[in-house]
Formats: C-alpha cells, structure tokens, sequence
C-alpha cells in the first residue's frame, strides 16, 4: 500500500496527496515533490508548527531535502507574499471603495511594501482581528494614525466595513489565519535566518517543559522560575558577565487545575510573590540550566497556552505581580527579561547547532537546582509556593491564593491542631503530616481528622502498639478517603497481640490492600515484623500492584521472606524505582532477587549500592551472582554508586570491575574502606581506570596505612565532584593527598562544583603539621563550600587561621567536634565567622559551652554540643 501525505495551501479546502519517500526506513516527503504540487512554496505548518527539514545527527540537512512524515495530519502550504495576496485597499479621502491603486510589479517588492500590505488588511477587519493585531504588529496605530492625520476618512471605513459584513463573516477565520501568516513572515524576514529554524525547536521545547508532570513521588521542587539581572541593562558588564548578580524567581504554575466553582481569580502563570534567591555559581549554573531558563523566557516573552496551562505574554506576566508599580519600574522588569534572552542565547550559543546539542528540557534534572541558590534560614518552601496535586495525580506549585481557592484555611487549622496535640508535625506547603501514634485511641482521634483533611499529599504514620488486624483494616479504610500518594509506615517489627492469633495468616492483608490503592504512588515499610509476607495470603491471589511507582523496604529481619518479595516485585510492573535496606551478607541474595524485573533504579542502603536499569530494551539474560566478582563483572557498567569494602578490593573483583567500564562507566558515587591488606600495584591500576572513566560526583576515600592508593586522587574529573571525604593518617604518604586535591583544585581556576568536604586525620601530635594547614587553608579558600567537617586534631590558632582563610560565603554548616572549646574559645570561633550570613549550624566539641547557647541563638545558628 502507497503511503501519503496530504497538503493544502493555507485557508484552501482542497487537498493533495504525495506519494511519501524513504530515508533510512522512515517515511518522508521529499521537498522537490512538494514544489512540484505547490510551486513557490516558503515553508510547510502542522496547526501553529513550522515545520523543520530533516536533519542527520550532526544537525546537517538531509539530502535530499525533505521533511517528516506526519500520519492522518493535512499540513499547510504557506506561499510567498506577492502583490495578488493583497484582496483589500485602504480608502482614503476622494477615493471610492471600489478604487484600486497602482502597485509596483513582484520584483520591486520592499519590506515597506510589505507593511503596507499588513495596514491595508488591518483597515478593513472585525474588531476581534483588530485585537489580534494589536499586540502582534503595528499597522492598527498606524492607520489610527492615518485618520488623525486627515489621510483617511473614517467614515469609508464604515461604510466598507458594513458593505462586507457578510462576506467577511463567512471569511473570518480564513483571512484571520492569513493575516496572522503575513506577519509571522514578516517578522521571521526580520529574524537572522538562523532563528527561522530554531522557532519550531522553541515551541517543541515550550511544550516539553509544560507537558512534563511530575509525580509525588519524584518530590521535585517547582518547575517554573526565571532569571534577571539584578541592574539594569545599561549598567550590565558585558566583558565579564558573569561577573553581575542575578536572581531566580519562581513562577506560580496555576491553570485549569486550580480553578474552583465560581472563581473570580486569573489562573494565569505570574510570578511568585517572593522576593527570589541569588545564584552562587553563575557559570555552573547556566551550563546546567541555560536552555531551560531560556526556555521559559521565550514562553514569557511571547505567551503560550499549552497542555491546561496559559502563560500571559510580558505585560500581562507583570501586571499581575503587582498592579500598583510605577511605568518606570515595569519597563525596567520588562527590559531584565529582554536582556536575560540575550544573555542566556550570548553564553549557550547563537547557532542552532549548539542550541540542539543541549540537553532537552524535560530531561534536566531539577532536585540539583537549590545547590546553586542562596537561600535564608527561614525559608524551607522554594518561591513560598504550596504543592498541590490535580486530579490526574500530577504535582503542581501554586501561590497561597491559587492554594486557598481549593483548601480552605480553616480546615488545615484543625487538622494542624489535631497533629500538634499528638505531638506530630504539618507542613502545609508541602501537604505533609508526621506522626506517631501510641495506642488505638490515638489512632481513632487521627483519622477522624485525617478523613477531613483532603490537602494531605504525604503521610508518615509511626505504629508504636502492639496492633492488630482489625487496626489495619481501620487505617486502610481511612486511606482510601484521602488524596495521600506518599505514605511511609514504620511497625516497630510488632507481631501482634497473642489475642490476634485467629487472625495470624492473614494479618497483614489490610496493609497489602494499602499499597494497592490507586492513589497510593509510593510506600516506605519501616521495621517490618520477620514474618510480614509470610502472614499475608493477598500474594497468592492474582492482585498487581500496577499503581506502585516507587517501593522502600526494611529487610533487616526479612531474609526468609525473599521469596515473597520476589512475588511482590514481579506484580509491581510499573515501579519506577526500589530501596532496600537489609544486612551486609544477604545484600546479594536480595539484589538477585529482582534483577529479572529491572527497568529502573535499584538502591541498596547497606552496603550504600545504586544500580541503574539496562540501557538496552531487549531481555536480559538471567544472571547467577555468587560472589562480589560475579555482581561486578556482570553489573560492573550499570553501577551508579557503590560501596567497596574487603572483599570488593580484593584484585579480582576490581579487575572484573575495570573490564566491565571499558566501554563507559555510569559510576556517579564511590565509597572505597579500608582494607586489610595494602592493595596491589594492578589493583590500583584498575581502580584508577574506573575512576578516570567515571564522572563521579562524591567520593569517599579511605588512605589510612596505604600510600599507593593515594595515586587513585590523580585520576579523578575534579570539576564534577561535588561531596569529597578523605580518611587519613600519618603513614598516608605525608601531605600528598591534600597536595594532589588542592593542585587539582586550583587548576579549575574556581571552576568546582564541590560543595561538602570532610577531612578525617589520625595525627598522635595535639596539633597539625604546619604543611598540611597551609595546605587546607589553600583548599578552604579555593572554594565555595557549603558544608566544612574537619576531623583534625588542631590548636585554636590554626583553627582560626583555617577560617580566616576560608571562603565564608556560601558556608552552611561547619564540624569541628574532633577539638576541645572552652567557653573563650567558641567566642573567637564565632566571631571569627562574622561574615558567614548563610551559617546554619555548627558542631563543636567540648563540654564547656552550655553558656553560648544563648548567644549562638541570637546570630541565629543551632549549636550541637559534641
């Protein structure tokens, strides 16, 4: 059978089918063919899509020339603008309706011509297409201008306006349509030509971002923000950009699902009524985030409706963040979004090439964002914003107004009362309740409560008596009336009362019957009791479990039940990711156990172990795991984080290790013990080729008694790592470990990422060797930690010299416990971090600080007495 694809030239009815072609086995349409059909044609629309040429995978055109095949789509055929387009004549004083003037042949055609063309339509549409034309060109005021001048006569407007009534009402939407094409062409004629094809990547990219909907479980922050300069344009140093401060300000990502019956608020997209956060790392951040930023100021700038969400264009985005500002200070908003375009398009590139390279919006990892943002120590809900879920179970962050249309604050008042008296904890921004429940009577109070509360998204139920079946039941009932997705249970490993014999078998059903709800998305057991599969019959039942997207388990006391976890497993078909917390030695007994079912993230608490899903779609062949070598020569490629301790430092394993990354390694996160034995020049070897073939994020590094592994530090990407932890002692090859990551790190020129380190040092001297200070100095102050612990046996002078030193601007929270501070001491300590505004907590050792609670709390900081 022939396969087609069918045209039409814009606003025509009639329709022709061409006989599509193929390129590499995809259906297309050559360009040639549609030239042939429709001759002159400028380019090919799907709806308000441009449609792009075909490209290979280094964004060079296809040849020959062709275009995407879109099945049972009619595709528009927009021709060039000539002067038999213009049907309308724009009357002036003198002259007869019917009049028509002269007009210069098609190849003296100008853009000033062009315009004209786009006034003389304007003069004779409905009010509607006048709207229309307002915000998208000029020739409304000009021929409002025209008038007012005395070059044309309103009232021929009229009079032509009332004479083609009729015929315009049967036209309407085609001339609409065919003007809004005249200046689209217009203004992509204004455009560099390579903007043309990036207009159809833009709207794909818009859409992206609006149509990717996150699930509670993926607990992401809010999706929607922008970023603008903190000066004005004029002021903006252009040499070094980065150079100037910018904000982050998060948008109210409202629309249809927050409109409630009778609702007399605009459900548009504005800006979140938050003063917004400064970025630390401007450059780390814009090579991250920059499409995405771009993105959604190309949505603001222009305007969108798309997938139940209407984003107002520039004006309307600012008249609605505050009506009450002067002209003075909306130009100037409006200006910081103009110029935050063409600073974002100025660093991720002008071409199209690079602009295609990036990574897709809808694949940009959000959770990573607040690592870049400088945030207060009271503000724990991004932009003030409230999550909220929509009926199709897709999670949204919404303003306190758009909050209140659908959840009343009297209502959270008494739930918040009920959980206070339980001595539990609400958060209401997230919809979050924590609590832990005594007796049954506390439980009945609870979901009495619970049952009337419907903003609750995320629920942590602590069960601390001895229950029965009957008290699962009641709890899975009440559940069933709620909106909760998330619900985390701990059980105190209770097996019941004796009283609860009867009920033994089949005991744990009601909790079963919990997870299988169809708003359940994700479910944590805590401290499950040894037999809880067991007592449960609901496995053996033809059940699934299909609304399950993520699944925590405590297996401390499960080993016997693996069998029926398998089960569990393989009836949760759409898991999106697992957890597991069990012991060291059944770690590869449960880890076999669901490889077969694999398509996602799997992750070990103990051992600390990620593996990521096959990249490959087809089944993977069964894997038998007997040891550690097994796992790593089989999975070795897949692992995302690991933890290698005795027996996975043994040469073997390493070796099967560095054979399974020879074609790339997914490792993010490594955790490397100490061993009993020194390991071996090839181990060494091997483990340095799987770091140097590792983008590893975090690295937990353990030198004590081993100089040779020291050597591991020279291989590691420096400019990825963001968390790094080094156990040392004296017999470590001296000061070279600090040498080597304080070299690495000054080679960046500031270009780290890392923003956690910890320093553990077994020295049998009170105090530091006086290289290794100058040393840590140098890295504290190379750097823009977050979060400092150093475990090293100091004098408060080299203490003090250490901050001094170090760059406070960014610092969180600081450790030092490994020192004894007197009450004098922690006075020089704390003033000494004057200048850390951001500094959150700080652990000190000693016992002689009580005295300086008081004062820590006034500088706002939570002090932990070690």
């Amino acid at each position: 059978m022939v396969t087609t694809q069918s045209f039409r030239l814009l606003g025509k009815p009639d329709i022709k089918d061409i006989i599509c072609g193929q390129v590499e086995g995809d259906n297309v349409i050559i360009w040639e063919d549609i030239e042939q059909v429709f001759p002159g044609v400028n380019y090919i629309v799907n709806g308000n899509t441009v449609i792009s040429m075909m490209r290979d995978s280094n964004r060079n055109r296809i040849m020959p020339q062709c275009i995407k095949h879109y099945p049972g789509a009619i595709l528009d055929v927009v021709l060039p603008i000539t002067p038999g387009d213009n049907p309308l004549e724009l009357p002036t004083k003198g002259s007869s309706v019917s009049h028509t003037e002269e007009r210069p042949s098609a190849p003296n055609m100008t853009l000033d011509l062009e315009t004209e063309i786009v006034q003389r339509l304007a003069s004779s549409l409905t009010p509607r297409i006048l709207t229309q034309l307002r915000t998208a060109s000029n020739g409304y005021d000009l021929v409002m201008q025209a008038v007012k001048d005395g070059q044309v006569d309103p009232s021929d407007i009229v009079k032509r306006c009332l004479h083609e009534l009729k015929t315009e009402m049967i036209k309407n939407t085609e001339l609409s349509t065919r003007v809004i094409e005249l200046i689209r062409q217009k203004e992509l004629k204004d455009q560099p030509i390579n903007q043309m094809d990036q207009i159809p990547l833009i709207r794909e990219r818009i859409q992206s971002i609006l149509s990717r909907n996150y699930k509670l479980y993926e607990n992401p922050i809010p999706r929607l923000f922008i970023v603008l300069p903190m000066v004005h344009p004029s002021s903006w140093n252009s040499q070094d950009p980065f150079s100037n401060a910018s904000r982050l300000y998060f948008l109210c990502d409202c629309g249809e699902h927050t409109m409630s019956t009778n609702s007399r608020t605009s459900h548009r997209v504005h800006l979140a009524n938050h003063e917004g956060y400064d970025i630390t790392r401007p450059k780390e951040f814009f090579r991250q985030y920059g499409h995405y930023v771009l993105t959604i100021l190309q949505m603001l700038k222009f305007g969108i409706s798309m997938a139940g969400t209407t984003v107002p264009a520039l004006p309307k985005l600012i008249e609605t963040k505050s009506n009450d500002q002067s002209p003075t200070s909306l130009r100037f908003l409006e200006e910081s979004i103009e110029f935050s375009i063409d600073l974002i398009m100025e660093y991720v590139g002008k071409s199209t090439a690079q602009l295609d390279s990036n990574e897709a919006p809808e694949s940009v990892d959000l959770r990573q964002l607040e690592t870049f943002l400088k945030t207060n120590n009271q503000s724990r809900v991004l932009g003030n914003l409230y999550r909220t879920v929509t009926l199709e179970g897709h999670v949204k962050w919404v303003c306190i107004n758009h909050y209140r249309e659908n959840h009343p604050e009297t209502a959270a008042m008494k739930f918040r009362d009920t959980v206070r008296s339980l001595k539990g904890l609400f958060d209401e921004h997230l919809g979050r309740a924590e609590v832990l429940l005594e007796s049954r009577d506390e439980a009945d109070q609870f979901h009495l409560a619970l049952e009337k509360a419907k903003a609750i998204y995320e629920l942590k139920i602590d069960l601390d008596w001895s229950t029965t079946q009957s008290d699962f039941m009641r709890l899975r009932d009440i559940l069933m009336k709620t909106n909760v997705g998330v619900l985390e249970l701990d059980l105190n490993f209770q097996g019941g009362p004796d009283s609860d014999t009867s009920n033994r078998p089949k005991r744990h059903d009601p909790i079963f019957d919990i997870m299988r709800q169809t708003s359940i998305q994700s479910v944590t057991l805590i401290q499950p009791p040894k037999d809880f599969v067991q007592r449960s019959t609901l496995l053996t039942h033809t059940d699934d479990f299909s609304n399950l997207k993520h699944l925590d388990l405590d297996f401390t006391q499960l080993d016997s039940d693996i069998p029926g976890f398998r089960k569990l497993i393989g009836k949760a078909p759409n898991l999106s990711s697992l957890v597991m917390q069990g012991t060291r030695w059944m770690f590869l007994d449960e880890l076999e156990a669901v490889l077969e079912y694999q398509t996602y993230p799997i992750t070990f608490k103990i051992p600390e172990f990620r593996l990521l899903p096959p990249t490959s779609e087809s089944p993977q062949p069964t894997i038998t795991i007997r040891d550690i070598v097994d796992m790593l020569k089989a999975l070795g490629g897949r692992i995302e984080q690991v933890e290698l301790n005795n027996k996975g430092l043994q040469a073997p394993a390493l070796a099967a290790f560095a054979n399974a990354t020879e074609d790339g390694s997914r490792l993010k996160e490594l955790t490397l013990c100490n061993a009993d034995r020194h390991l071996g020049e090839q181990s060494i070897k091997d483990l340095s080729s799987v770091v140097a073939r590792s983008e590893l994020r975090k690295l937990d590094i353990n030198l004590e008694g081993e100089e040779e592994r020291v050597n591991i530090l020279e291989s590691i990407q420096w400019r990825n790592i963001c968390d790094l932890t080094i156990t040392m002692d004296e017999r470590s090859h001296g000061m070279k470990p600090l040498k080597i990551v304080v070299d690495e790190i000054e080679k960046l020129l500031g270009g780290t990422q890392m923003d956690r380190f910890v320093l553990r040092y077994s020295n049998s001297r009170p105090n530091l060797p006086s290289a290794q200070e100058q040393l840590l100095r140098s890295f504290v102050a190379s750097t823009s930690l977050k979060h400092l612990r150093l475990d090293v046996p100091m004098s408060l002078q080299q203490v003090l010299s250490i901050i001094g030193s170090a760059n406070l601007s960014q610092i969180q929270s600081i450790n030092l416990q490994a020192n004894d501070f007197n009450t004098d001491d922690v006075k020089l300590v704390l003033n000494s971090l004057g200048h850390a505004t951001e500094l959150r907590a700080i652990v000190l050792g000693g016992a002689s600080i009580g005295d300086q609670i008081e004062l820590m709390a006034e500088k706002g900081i939570a002090l932990r007495n070690k």
